[in-house]
C-alpha cells in the first residue's frame, strides 16, 4: 500500500486525478450539508442567474453583465444573498444542489462499472491464458467481438431495450461492455506468467 501512494506522490497527472477525485468525493458525501436545497424540489424562481452574476447586475445596472445576460426587472430585485449559486432550472431547482446531489449518481456509476469491468477483465483473461485451447480461442473471440463493435452505439441500443434503468444497471451495462482490453492484457500476462514459470526447470 505505501508503494502505491509513493508511486501516486511521484506522479502529477495522478496527483491531480486523485484531487479532483477528492474534490467530487467531498461534494458527494456532504451535499447535505453545502447545499441547504433539495435537488428535486422547487426552491426559487424559474431560470434565476447565479448569484455572483445577480451581485453584479445589481452593482452595476447599465453594464456589461446586465446587457450581456438580458437582465430584467425581476432579477435585478432579487436578493443579494447567495442563495443559488450556480442559478436555478427552468424548474425552479437549485442547480448547485442537482450537480452536489449528482455527483453521488456519477461516483456511484463510475465505481460500479470500473468494479465490473475488473472482474470480468480478471475471471476472462485469466480464464482464456491458463486454460489454453478452446477455451481460450472461444474467449479470444468473444473479446475480438467487443472489440470490434462501437462502444457508444452499442450502449445506445442496450439502453433502449431496457428503457429507464437506474444507476446500478447503468453501471452494469458499461462494465459488460467495457471489458474485452482489460481482458486481453490480463490473458496476456497470465500466458507470460505461465510461460516464464515453465522455464524454470529448464534454467541452470
Amino acid at each position: 500500500m505505501k508503494g502505491i501512494f509513493k508511486l501516486i506522490r511521484g506522479n502529477t497527472v495522478a496527483m491531480i486525478g486523485v484531487s479532483i477525485l477528492s474534490v467530487f468525493l467531498f461534494i458527494a458525501i456532504a451535499a447535505p450539508l453545502i447545499t441547504g436545497h433539495a435537488p428535486d424540489k422547487r426552491t426559487g424562481k424559474p431560470h434565476e442567474y447565479p448569484a455572483a452574476v445577480v451581485k453584479a447586475a445589481q452593482a452595476n445596472p447599465d453594464g456589461w453583465v446586465a446587457q450581456n445576460l438580458a437582465t430584467d426587472a425581476r432579477t435585478m430585485r432579487m436578493s443579494k444573498d447567495a442563495e443559488h449559486v450556480l442559478g436555478t432550472t427552468r424548474m425552479g431547482r437549485d442547480v448547485w444542489a442537482q450537480v452536489a446531489y449528482g455527483a453521488r449518481v456519477s461516483l456511484a456509476v463510475g465505481f460500479g462499472a470500473g468494479l465490473t469491468v475488473c472482474f470480468l477483465a480478471t475471471v476472462i483473461g485469466v480464464s482464456a491464458g491458463y486454460f489454453g485451447g478452446k477455451v481460450d480461442e472461444f474467449l479470444t473471440a468473444a473479446m475480438n467481438i467487443m472489440l470490434v463493435i462501437p462502444q457508444y452505439p452499442l450502449l445506445f441500443v442496450v439502453a433502449a431495450f431496457i428503457g429507464e434503468a437506474g444507476p446500478l444497471t447503468i453501471a452494469l451495462i458499461i462494465g459488460m461492455t467495457s471489458w474485452a482490453w482489460g481482458a486481453r492484457v490480463v490473458r496476456a500476462q497470465t500466458l507470460a506468467f505461465e510461460r516464464k514459470n515453465s522455464l524454470k526447470p529448464l534454467r541452470f
